[in-house]
């Protein structure tokens, strides 16, 4: 479909929790699916310092680190 029919309906269902509610579903559907429980029982966070290129609106500092860039986080599931 066109960008324009899907963009109107993720705003619809992002503002309905609508769509909050169908990705929650979906996971719990592939993690029993993939022969886990549906709930996660673990989660994992992890940090990592990137530094960045010509970007000025992503300057900052990783204190720790002395690294000029940006953090990002993951966190993955059991």
């Amino acid at each position: 479909p066109k960008w324009q029919l899907v963009y109107y309906y993720y705003r619809k269902w992002a503002s309905q929790l609508d769509f909050d509610l169908l990705l929650e579903k979906l996971r719990g559907h592939v993690r029993v699916k993939r022969g886990q429980s549906m709930e996660p029982s673990v989660g994992i966070m992890d940090s990592q310092s990137v530094r960045c290129g010509n970007n000025a609106s992503l300057n900052g500092i990783d204190g720790n680190k002395k690294v000029k860039g940006i953090k990002r986080h993951v966190i993955v599931d059991k």
